[in-house]
């Protein structure tokens, strides 16, 4: 059974996801959740907590399991970087709710939301750039390989893929019809396999 401020943190992320932060009230978390207006200030000082809350937690989450690939010691670095991929993509589309928001809250100034991406974004950028120094020194990537400007386009490239995908909407709205499964395998084929060693 869940708890109160998880049960706010969940009803917030939906209604964030589908109505967008201004759209949303507290009592509507409230009802949405199915608990009291003042619990919700129980858990939380005002809406803009709630948000800051649920996307702190969230990218957590992401950060944690992604830092799960740098700690493996039973992999080469050729193997981390396509598990990266892969397990990162994997991760932005189970939370493409909060992706949602988050893209939302860039377009509109939110200077705390902005904070939190930009972090998010170094430290999964610091994880690629660890994967390829430690594949540079195995030679299992091509010595041309920068590392910096690797993670960047890296990372670029797999929020992309997933900023076309959340934000499109439904169907009807639709003006790129993608399966993420193939844009994740062209991926790793032009981008990742580009900069690894032949056997």
């Amino acid at each position: 059974m869940l708890d109160s401020k998880s049960k706010i943190l969940i009803s917030a992320e939906n209604l964030f996801a589908k109505k967008g932060y201004d759209a949303v009230s507290v009592l509507e978390i409230a009802n949405d959740a199915g608990i009291s207006k003042s619990l919700i200030f129980h858990h939380f000082k005002n809406k803009q907590n709630i948000l800051i809350s649920l996307v702190e937690s969230k990218l957590k989450i992401i950060e944690a399991k992604i830092n799960e690939i740098i700690d493996s010691k039973e992999t080469t670095a050729k193997n981390k970087l396509y598990e990266f991929v892969n397990i990162y993509i994997e991760l932005l589309i189970e939370h493409s709710a909060l992706f949602k928001i988050l893209f939302r809250e860039i377009v509109n100034a939110n200077e705390n939301i902005s904070k939190a991406i930009v972090a998010h974004n170094a430290s999964v950028a610091n994880v690629i750039k660890q994967i390829i120094q430690t594949g540079l020194e195995s030679g299992e990537i091509k010595k041309s390989v920068d590392p910096d400007y690797f993670a960047i386009l890296l990372l670029l490239s797999m929020n992309s893929l997933v900023a076309v995908e959340t934000l499109q909407g439904s169907d009807s709205n639709r003006h790129f019809h993608l399966d993420v499964n193939k844009l994740r395998e062209e991926l790793i084929k032009t981008i990742v396999k580009g900069v690894v060693c032949d056997d």
